[in-house]
């Protein structure tokens, strides 16, 4: 708006009524540019991010919606306008006001409903595009466009008949600036517009009160279409009316009709197959799926899929990873439509009544849709408010009633941006919930929430589930068992089976699984021999490094306890250090559900194993080219998916220019060019520079957010961190991406040249003319892009570059400062510092020499460009060197070298070491620096502090090669900030650690590493090919083995099928299956994976383990952090448990179990949930059984006892309990050993009682 103000008061200076109708096309435009950009992109993003459903699921209207968010805009733009209304119709500040004849009110009103048809000119195009960035581009070029009619046919709008006249004046920029052209001819020839006036044609044939028409029928065009639009174009998410709905909408069927085809509907619906348990018949259907199929490219998703879900009762949904689970939830909720069936929710059908279906929904999406800025205590209100709670005491108790049950009063009023990844977990769920919520919708709702917090979560549940239809889906089988009263398991969208988890068990069980866990120099033969001696027809499960499982036939019961006598008497024979027995569980259930069709697909996509140790990878000079050709395809990639940005971006630049400078200007002057216009300089028109200038300002302001997205993006996603950890030099990243980036922007201020010098302006015509231009273009790229790139490590979004728009307009003011004291030329030097500033001051010494007529301005005068061009040179050298040093950490290196003289760091001394542990530090202290440089990875005295806060507290540690090291530990404890110093991502505070010999304190570059960060550090406009094939170049794979690396890797964890998809529609255990296998390519010596399998349904799980197995026994040291104790007893050869920055305890699995895991764990299943007696009866049998036993919880159905009992053997303790079951209306136990999961309690709940203490 300053430069609206600006560009006034030069006009009033030069007497030229051009600029005062120039101002009335840009300079009164300006902020209203940048303001239906972002509602556009707003819009866009929250439809796109499905936050916009998410509030129309939870009950939002739509014309709540729309009315919302006309609010917020009118009274920004409100504020805006009514302040350009004061400036041009009241004289302030000594600068002459432009309307000082004409109506305050009726300029005011004309503004007001230019600003009303802006925004829903805006609501209209956020609802065409999908994208919110294209959405919000096209959206600009429409703007523009719209002015186009008022450049070409102004001239003639007099001789236009009436009604094209109207017809004219609908696209509001061109109203806009007709409306101003009136009211200047009556600022010139009457009293101004009044009141009295306004109707009055004058002399083109059109009153202003008709231009007002004019934009009030476009805003009623706007806004029907947009209802229209958003009706039939969902995108990808809601259901799609058909076109012609607003006419078919009075023949709806009655309600009576509709329900009674649903009744017929339900009896119709109920399956019989016999993998299907039968269904409950005094049960109320809350939700009744019928034949629902949903097709993406010719696959079918949704295949045909029948189910009911009832009140009162959990149904859990099993598949695995892109199995449909999702998709048919969205279908569910109306987020997306079905290509085939329906799906009825309380008798309503989400195609043909997603609005009453919705009514009684609450939803919990896979991922996190929350409001940034709002509280946990907020999002409680807001939503329970959507759903119709309007008593303010009944609100604030369902807040009290959520926030208690899931201990959550300390971040009651935290905003959710704040809150860490499992208590947003919690928070959706208390969304779905709370607002007396009938149909519950839960997409792994304790995914990333840890295993105490789970428990609380399950609870919660139970509790809620009366009155409710609850869906849930998991990767969690005991989630599954333990919550589900009927599971439903799908396989490529079809529905497999569908019971109780007792029902599941039985139908597709193999009996019991016997687990003997392997101590050193066991004979894996001699244990199948012993087993097969007692039961003949048990075979062997799997045989795996630690631990062999055996299917035991459930017919052989009686003869289970004579095999555990063997197996106890021998044990020291066999080399079994313990052994455990139950029944088939879930999981082995969802394993073995589409196993065969599974097989049927290995066996027709035959996998290649690669060997990367066999593998000749390159290096020297031909590495270095490799990177360089890896940079020069990401870049291709990105520039090829974001194509349009670059085509709308060349075609906005060349508009501009085609609009203002192509499109004859001399009509802005031919009325006034005798009366007005007596400069002695004939060859130069003062419209021109005020127009280039304003059209460059404008240019500047996107072009960062081009350049810059890319690298916010590589550097907030990880993957900046990920490719120099994989072996990407540093200076190759960035000379690169310079490079690429440069030949882009040349080719940009090419065609704004070409352009300029094709129309033959004046000062625009030489080839001397046309070099200056040029090369001042080309400086300003050389310069300007590395300012970019420094810009881009101050942002979390590239959306958020938008910010630079007021930065320009501030500095491009200064243009205006005149050097007349000291201060003023120190700020203008420090401003040819900053490229746009500079940029600017050319073309303004440009157009002066033009006024002088001087031939050479590239001079170190005053008004010479000699020192812009110089300076744009020499900061474009500082800001990439800036770039370089902070990736090199040299800054970092600077400032914690002062911090260290400032400040003694206040590491503490452990109090308590634990033997093992002390045995490790002894170990470590003792290697010498010859034994250091043989070694994959030395830990010693590793510490980290922040402030007085120490994080890791000197950590010693060696592994070995072939050894997979597990670091678990609460959060908090500092694995997070061990694994960062261990990748470089983190300065140490003290100590030091070596990779293959090369310390901590050097670039381990060169080592041989890489990393598997929690969350997935993807290019997400790559697919998973190209993802894969930059990190083989980077890594040094040869070219003939790059795509038999990719399709390897890609079919061992199982997502070939995916390879050629955007990474960004990837699962999200499919996203971790890429990371991973991205991890392992080319076998680096040292592998850290930070939570590898998390999102990943138990098959895939199993299938990353191997790999890693088969990577571990290759000779390479992997380094684990997981939050499952299942994974780290699978893959971990020895573990550490953190606790308060401190390894508590340290050995293999096994060894941690006999040190801390004292008895046994006895889990006993009643045939009934609430029969009191049943339970009260089978406590006193096993407190009299097992006096040692102890109760320490229970959950539905599900009993479980520690018993203490040190000498009880296994046969005796499976005797009793299968004495008991024939005795006891048992229907399940388990015996088993204390699983790593109590030690890790032990540890935990010891360190919450040291901190209760403190």
């Amino acid at each position: 708006m300053f430069i609206q103000f600006c560009v006034l008061h030069f006009s009033t200076s030069c007497h030229s009524k051009s600029l005062k109708l120039l101002c009335g096309k840009i300079g009164l435009f300006r902020k209203e540019i940048q303001q239906q950009h972002n509602i556009i992109k707003n819009l866009a993003v929250e439809r796109h991010a499905l936050l916009r459903e998410m509030m129309k699921i939870m009950g939002l209207s739509t014309r709540i919606y729309w009315l919302s968010w006309f609010t917020t805009a009118f009274t920004t733009l409100f504020i805006t306008f009514t302040i350009i209304t004061i400036f041009l119709c009241v004289t302030v500040f000594s600068v002459p006001a432009f309307f000082s004849k004409s109506s305050f009110i009726l300029i005011w009103i004309f503004f007001l409903i230019y600003i009303t048809s802006l925004i829903t000119l805006c609501f209209l195009l956020s609802t065409i595009f999908k994208k919110p960035s294209t959405a919000a581009n096209i959206g600009t070029m429409i703007f523009f466009a719209m002015v186009i009619p008022y450049n070409q046919f102004s001239q003639n709008f007099e001789s236009f008949h009436y009604a094209v006249k109207f017809l004219y004046c609908l696209p509001i920029n061109t109203a806009m600036g007709e409306g101003v052209a009136i009211v200047f001819r009556f600022e010139r020839d009457a009293d101004g517009l009044q009141f009295s006036n306004f109707l009055d044609r004058a002399d083109v044939g059109f009153s202003f009160a008709e231009i007002l028409l004019a934009m009030i029928v476009s805003t009623i065009i706007f806004v029907i279409l947009t209802i229209y639009i958003e009706n039939i174009f969902t995108g990808s998410f809601g259901i799609a009316k058909p076109w012609h709905y607003p006419f078919t909408a009075c023949f709806k069927r009655r309600r009576n009709i509709e329900a009674n085809e649903a009744v017929a509907y339900q009896e119709d619906n109920r399956v019989t197959n016999d993998d299907y348990e039968p269904e409950p018949r005094n049960l109320k259907t809350g939700i009744k799926i019928k034949n629902l199929t949903k097709t993406f490219s010719g696959v079918n998703v949704v295949n045909s899929l029948n189910l009911n879900l009832y009140d009162d009762q959990i149904t859990v949904i099993l598949g695995h990873n892109g199995s449909g689970k999702s998709t048919t939830m969205n279908i569910i909720t109306g987020v997306l439509a079905p290509t085939l069936g329906t799906a009825f929710v309380n008798e309503f059908d989400v195609r043909k009544e997603t609005d009453e279906a919705r009514r009684s929904l609450g939803l919990c999406p896979q991922q996190n849709v929350l409001f940034n800025d709002l509280t946990l205590k907020e999002h409680i209100i807001f939503f329970s408010k959507l759903k119709g709670m309007k008593n303010k005491a009944e609100i604030d108790a369902e807040v009290s009633k959520y926030v208690n049950l899931l201990g959550l009063e300390d971040k009651l009023n935290c905003r959710s941006k704040t809150l860490s990844g499992g208590t947003k977990r919690k928070l959706c769920t208390i969304n779905a919930l709370c607002g007396g919520s009938k149909i519950v919708i839960l997409d792994e709702a304790s995914s990333g929430v840890d295993t105490g917090a789970r428990r609380a979560l399950w609870d919660l549940l139970i509790q809620e589930k009366i009155g409710r239809t609850i869906m849930l889906t998991t990767q969690h089988m005991d989630e599954a068992e333990t919550l589900g009263d009927r599971v439903a398991i799908l396989h490529e969208g079809h529905l497999e089976t569908v019971g109780s988890p007792y029902f599941l068990k039985k139908k597709f069980g193999s009996g019991y699984r016997l687990t003997c866990v392997k101590s050193t120099g066991c004979d894996s033969r001699e244990v199948t021999r012993v087993v097969k001696e007692s039961l003949p027809d048990a075979e062997l499960f799997s045989d795996a490094q630690t631990e062999m499982i055996f299917a035991l036939p459930e017919k052989d019961l009686m003869n289970f306890q004579h095999l555990f006598k063997i197996l106890e008497d021998e044990a020291d024979i066999l080399r079994v250090s313990s052994f455990g027995c139950s029944i088939t569980t879930l999981e082995e259930v969802f394993l073995k559900i589409g196993a065969e069709d599974d097989a049927r697909k290995r066996k027709n996509h035959q996998t290649i194993d690669v060997n990367f140790d066999q593998m000749e990878m390159v290096n020297g000079w031909k590495l270095i080219f490799y990177q360089i050709w890896a940079m020069i395809l990401k870049k291709f990639y990105f520039y090829k998916r974001n194509f349009f940005m670059f085509v709308w971006l060349i075609l906005l630049s060349a508009w501009l220019i085609f609009v203002f400078l192509v499109v004859p200007i001399e009509s802005f002057n031919e009325d006034d060019s005798e009366a007005e216009n007596d400069s002695p300089v004939p060859d130069v028109n003062i419209t021109n520079l005020i127009i280039i200038l304003v059209m460059f300002f404008f240019l500047l302001c996107y072009w960062p957010t081009l350049f810059i997205r890319m690298k916010i993006k590589e550097r907030v996603s990880q993957s900046k961190l990920l490719q120099f950890i994989g072996g990407a030099n540093r200076l190759i990243f960035w000379l690169t991406s310079f490079l690429l980036d440069f030949i882009l922007f040349t080719l940009i201020m090419a065609i704004i040249v070409a352009i300029v010098f094709a129309n033959q302006r004046e000062n625009f015509k030489t080839g001397t003319e046309v070099g200056t231009l040029i090369l001042i273009f080309t400086l300003y790229g050389f310069s300007v892009l590395p300012l970019i790139y420094l810009m881009s490590f101050l942002f979390e979004k590239s959306s958020t570059a938008l910010i630079l728009y007021p930065i320009y307009a501030a500095l491009y003011f200064l243009v205006d400062i005149e050097a007349v004291n000291i201060l003023a030329n120190i700020i203008f030097w420090i401003g040819l510092f900053y490229p746009p500033f500079s940029l600017v001051n050319c073309f303004q010494k440009y157009f002066i020499n033009a006024f002088n007529a001087e031939d050479n301005i590239i001079n170190f005068g005053s008004n010479g460009i000699g020192w812009n061009l110089v300076i744009m040179f020499i900061t474009g050298l500082i800001f990439l060197s800036f770039c370089l040093m902070i990736d090199y950490k040299l800054f970092d290196e600077i400032s914690y070298k002062l911090r260290k003289q400032m400040h003694t760091n206040p590491l503490a001394t452990n109090q308590v070491i634990d033997n093992d542990v002390k045995q490790e530090v002894e170990k470590v202290k003792s290697f010498s620096s010859s034994e250091i440089l043989e070694r994959n990875l030395v830990l010693r005295g590793l510490s980290k502090a922040f402030g007085n806060l120490v994080a890791v507290n000197k950590l010693y540690l060696d592994v070995e090669p072939t050894e997979c090291f597990g670091l678990i530990g609460v959060n908090g404890a500092g694995k997070t900030t061990t694994f960062k110093m261990m990748i470089g991502d983190e300065r140490i505070s003290s100590g030091d650690g070596w990779m293959k010999g090369v310390s901590f304190y050097k670039q381990t570059d060169k080592v041989q590493k890489s990393y598997c960060p929690q969350f997935d550090a993807l290019l997400l406009d790559l697919s998973g090919k190209e993802n894969m094939e930059i990190f083989c170049l980077i890594r040094g794979i040869p070219r003939k083995e790059i795509k038999e690396v990719i399709e390897s890797l890609s079919s061992q964890f199982d997502f070939y099928q995916h390879l050629h998809k955007k990474t960004k529609v990837f699962s999200g255990g499919n996203k971790r299956k890429l990371s991973t296998a991205i991890s392992l390519i080319g076998a680096p010596s040292i592998i850290f994976l930070d939570e590898p399998s998390s999102a990943m349904d138990p098959k895939a799980k199993r299938k990353l383990w191997d790999m890693i197995n088969r990577t571990r026994n290759s000779g390479k040291s992997i380094v684990l952090t997981s939050h499952g104790m299942e994974e780290t007893e699978a893959l971990c050869t020895r573990l550490a448990i953190m606790v308060d920055g401190e390894f508590k305890c340290l050995g293999s699995v096994q060894h941690l179990k006999n040190k801390f895991a004292k008895g046994f764990i006895l889990t006993v299943k009643m045939e009934r949930e609430d029969d009191i007696g049943l339970l009260n009866q089978i406590k006193t049998e096993v407190h009299q059984k097992f006096p040692s036993a102890i109760l320490k919880e229970r959950y539905l159905k599900i009993l479980t006892f520690h018993i203490a009992d040190t000498n009880l053997r296994w046969s005796t303790a499976f005797n009793t309990m299968t004495q008991m079951q024939n005795e006891i209306e048992i229907s399940d136990f388990i015996i088993s050993q204390m699983s790593l999961e109590q030690v890790f309690l032990f540890f935990s709940q010891k360190s919450q009682s040291s901190i209760e203490i403190n």
